[in-house]
């Protein structure tokens, strides 16, 4: 693959992630090579063993014939801080990333708030919309505030997994 054609399709490595979660939450994949023609179609360029890694690195399991990603990430492990939230009443935040790491951090969050019962702290989010490093959580709006702000951001900062797994009462 030519230099330039990965430069305009793939931006840069950090987009890694987002494309091999989005390749494995779209359709059943059966194994690595399946994997790695896919995220070649879409302009990365990686070897199998580099694969393998960030596999492991972003809790993808094998499933039943089938790569997964796990129900929970551990995300200081796999996405580099500093993150930073800011609020955008009424029922807004914006999580801001290192660059390439906002479509991980929202398949994550959006993972993570699909689970039953919901993680304590996190209850109200609604779902997310990602940039490049830029993550907009919508929220319902009696759930917005600072609670829901130092929650989500201890989440992302340290990985609990999700919050000691305790859920709402």
């Amino acid at each position: 693959m030519s230099s330039n054609k990965l430069k305009s399709v793939l931006k840069t490595r950090a987009e890694l992630p987002g494309i091999i979660l989005h390749i494995i939450e779209g359709e059943p994949i059966g194994d690595q090579n399946q994997l790695l023609n896919a995220i070649r179609a879409q302009g990365g360029d990686l070897t199998q063993a580099t694969l393998s890694r960030w596999l492991h690195k972003l809790g993808v399991v094998k499933e039943n014939g089938v790569y997964r990603v796990r129900q929970t990430v551990a995300l200081p492990h796999v996405l580099p801080a500093p993150y930073r939230i800011t609020l955008a009443p009424p029922n807004l935040m914006l999580v801001h990333t290192p660059p390439g790491y906002a479509v991980a951090v929202a398949a994550t969050i959006d993972k993570l708030c699909t689970q039953e019962p919901l993680p304590k702290g996190l209850q109200g989010i609604l779902g997310t919309v990602a940039g490049d490093d830029t993550v907009l959580v919508v929220t319902e709006e009696r759930a917005h505030g600072g609670n829901l702000k130092a929650a989500l951001l201890d989440f992302l900062i340290t990985g609990l997994r999700p919050l000691h797994n305790e859920t709402a009462a």
